[in-house]
């Protein structure tokens, strides 16, 4: 399966000046919102996840998605692996478990994304889980945005990732984009303007 093809296909894979969730700049922008529009997509790409997952053995009851970005993404790898899906949502800036959700104590969860760039809001979510009473066993995204290890990989983490590195990682490719801080970023000097799209603050 060709993930960065069927990105572009979808018009997921976004080229221009864009201004990152951390503040830096990007001449690229994954927008996996694009991807998940069409089911049958959403469906194809979560069971390939659901099948790198189960290779591994690693038994899960659960599946946790931070809202909004991976929601669906959760909710598809959820039905692929045959469990329940819950989401984490944030309420007045912090991440919170509400609509009725329950953790119970022992269950193990696996933390879906759509995209995981740092791991940030997903480790925003195992931390929620953990403190209710769940385990977290591994962590999932579509796409990784390089700055973490993909299971199965032998590439090392960058320091700005902040996923767990005892605790497996799992995505379906990795999407390297060049990244500059706004101060040094050429195609501002170019004269290009950054937009804001997907983050956030949206």
């Amino acid at each position: 399966m060709n993930i960065e093809q069927i990105y572009k296909d979808s018009g997921a894979l976004l080229s221009g000046h864009f201004i990152l969730s951390s503040g830096n700049h990007s001449p690229n922008y994954l927008q996996s919102a694009k991807v998940l529009e069409d089911p049958k997509v959403a469906q194809n790409l979560a069971e390939a996840l659901a099948k790198e997952i189960q290779a591994s053995n690693i038994k899960i009851d659960r599946v946790c998605a931070p809202a909004l970005g991976g929601v669906i993404a959760g909710y598809e790898l959820a039905r692929a692996l045959g469990v329940n899906s819950i989401f984490v949502e944030r309420k007045e800036g912090e991440m919170q478990l509400r609509r009725g959700f329950e953790v119970k104590d022992g269950e193990k969860f696996i933390i879906c994304e759509d995209i995981i760039t740092t791991g940030g809001s997903a480790l925003e979510a195992a931390k929620i889980i953990e403190e209710l009473g769940g385990e977290v066993v591994a962590f999932a995204a579509l796409a990784n945005r390089g700055f973490c290890k993909r299971a199965g990989t032998s590439n090392e983490p960058k320091p700005e990732c902040k996923l767990p590195k005892d605790i497996p990682f799992f995505a379906l490719a990795d999407f390297e984009f060049e990244i500059y801080a706004p101060n040094s970023c050429p195609l501002c000097k170019e004269g290009s303007e950054a937009i804001k799209p997907g983050s956030r603050g949206n």
